[in-house]
């Protein structure tokens, strides 16, 4: 028998290198048992910034040790906290470690990188053209290509051995498709664990679970001495709708009686997908929508391979049954799939009738942000929010309908467009859901609780609920980027 050795408060230490006041550049370093683990790399978005200070704030992602790290673990393949992995690839890093997410995030996270690397090659391009000064992408294609050589996919709950004493497994949260929560396990001694889970972003408590994810399991037996948490929706309650019949509606109203274009700002990755969902269950219901052959495009090149990827029957795994025999979703030709821009011109932005899903979401890049500039002055468009619009957006700004016009690329345009009620389509989980997932969590053991993304106010609004719930008796903490925790 083994010598039970001497307990050590502090086995794990954990540094934060999020962004404050931000839902967005997540970034979780963990230092256990000898190794050096960190916990998603993900990108800085903000589009009310200069491009040359936003690309400052991610190369500070370069000041975490990425040529000390052993393992890179990724909880969802969305560039919030993926979108930085691109930096291991460079050669003047010298990452020797190995990257890990599930199976179906590696494909989408590789989609998501060499669009990145796309978008910054010609972003620093037209800066150069516009500025007269250099501009240098984070990252290219070719350390993308690096990146991928070493990103490794495994499946739900596969335990992951790391050594001989720490293991992790991926544990399915129903936010998007193959999203994960990441629980690390430090086999102490024989007598001895310590547990630490980070949810990522979680969706936890939805009456309608999401297309294409496999839900929180309630009874997951789960035991950690320390919770990394969400805060996106802290103290917002969200209205359960049935967003399918809603839009059904908005489709009758704006695109076949005001015979208007219904403009549908979306993510790439899943969002896309789970809204061709939502229309081909309306369109086999209603057959006068059926009849009227009205026409929908989905706009982008990573939008149509997302959704190729999404439907890939290998993938089945990473769903709840009842999302597994939706094979005709990614058969239906219904959906006019357009990748290039002159097609978006061609068909998207004319006076007929018609629906046109676009990334991305906030209409921050992609088709979506040259669309809105095309539709926001026009009386015969609607336009229609699917989730959460990221501060000083052109979303959020159009959203919140403070202003009679908007400012994009330099050019100002009166807003005349009909702006809807938006679809709460979001996969984070509301106030409830981020309080309630703790009640499914075995708390024996549980000491600390580090809330981490989400906007200032809405980490310390989750705080002090939590401290409520529990009735003070673990410590919450509210932490500034680069605060060092140990537990």
């Amino acid at each position: 028998m083994s010598k039970k050795k001497k307990s050590d408060k502090n086995d794990i230490k954990i540094t934060t290198y999020h962004v404050n006041d931000e839902v967005t550049g997540s970034s979780f370093l963990v230092e256990v048992d000898g190794l050096k683990i960190l916990l998603d790399l993900g990108f800085y978005q903000n589009q009310s910034k200069r491009l040359e200070t936003v690309y400052k704030i991610n190369e500070e992602k370069l000041r975490i040790p990425l040529n000390e790290l052993d393992y890179i673990i990724l909880s969802s393949a969305h560039a919030d906290h993926c979108g930085g992995l691109g930096l291991v690839g460079r050669h003047d890093v010298d990452f020797k470690g190995v990257c890990i997410c599930t199976e179906l995030s590696q494909e989408l996270i590789e989609l998501n990188l060499y669009d990145s690397a796309f978008l910054m090659d010609t972003e620093s391009k037209a800066y150069e053209k516009r500025c007269g000064k250099q501009l240098k992408p984070l990252y290219t294609k070719y350390d993308v290509d690096n990146v991928m050589s070493i990103l490794r996919g495994y499946r739900y709950n596969e335990k992951i051995r790391l050594n001989d004493n720490v293991y992790i497994e991926l544990i399915p949260n129903g936010h998007l498709s193959g999203d994960c929560s990441i629980y690390l396990t430090y086999e102490k001694d024989e007598y001895t664990k310590k547990r630490l889970l980070y949810f990522g972003d979680h969706n936890y408590g939805k009456k309608y679970n999401k297309p294409f994810t496999k839900v929180w399991e309630e009874n997951n037996n789960l035991k950690p001495d320390c919770i990394l948490t969400e805060s996106t929706y802290a103290g917002e309650n969200q209205i359960q709708e049935d967003n399918i019949a809603k839009l059904e509606n908005y489709i009758i109203s704006e695109v076949i009686e005001g015979k208007k274009t219904l403009f549908i700002p979306a993510f790439a990755i899943h969002r896309s997908t789970e809204l061709a969902y939502m229309l081909k269950v309306i369109w086999n219901r209603n057959e006068t929508i059926r009849n009227l052959d009205i026409p929908i495009y989905m706009c982008g090149n990573m939008t149509s391979k997302a959704h190729k990827i999404i439907g890939n029957p290998k993938y089945k795994e990473f769903y709840d049954e009842e999302w597994q025999n939706q094979d005709e979703l990614f058969e239906w030709n219904k959906i006019r799939i357009i990748d290039n821009f002159k097609e978006v011109q061609n068909k998207t932005v004319n006076q007929t009738p018609k629906i046109v899903i676009s990334s991305s979401g906030m209409c921050t890049g992609g088709y979506s942000k040259y669309l809105l500039s095309c539709y926001i002055s026009r009386k015969n468009c609607s336009i229609l929010f699917t989730g959460y619009q990221g501060i000083d957006t052109s979303g959020r700004k159009v959203l919140e309908q403070e202003h009679k016009s908007i400012t994009i690329d330099g050019k100002q345009y009166i807003i005349r467009a009909t702006i809807l009620d938006r679809l709460n389509m979001s996969g984070h989980a509301d106030d409830k859901g981020l309080r309630g997932i703790f009640k499914t969590i075995n708390q024996h053991n549980l000491k600390k609780i580090v809330v981490v993304h989400g906007e200032d106010f809405k980490r310390e609004v989750l705080k002090e609920e939590l401290e409520l719930d529990l009735h003070n008796k673990i410590e919450i903490i509210v932490p500034n980027s680069k605060q060092v925790i140990k537990f």
